[in-house]
């Protein structure tokens, strides 16, 4: 994946790991989004079964929430 960016490009992805973090509960079929704010991790959504991930990390991405547990 970070073959095809820039050097700049490769470098902000790079910084931005550790940053965000998503964890699965498979029974409930939920994700909950967790960012880094200082020197704790915030929640910052609960995502559903009709929600879609979408890090701001990674411009263009997205993920269906059905899709992780299907």
């Amino acid at each position: 994946m970070l073959c095809s960016r820039s050097p700049n490009q490769a470098q902000a992805v790079l910084a931005g790991w550790g940053k965000e973090y998503w964890i699965g509960d498979w029974q409930q079929q939920t994700v909950e989004v967790y960012r880094r704010s200082q020197a704790r991790l915030e929640r910052v959504a609960t995502l559903f079964t009709d929600d879609s991930l979408t890090p701001p990390l990674f411009e263009g991405f997205s993920l269906k929430v059905t899709d992780i547990f299907n």
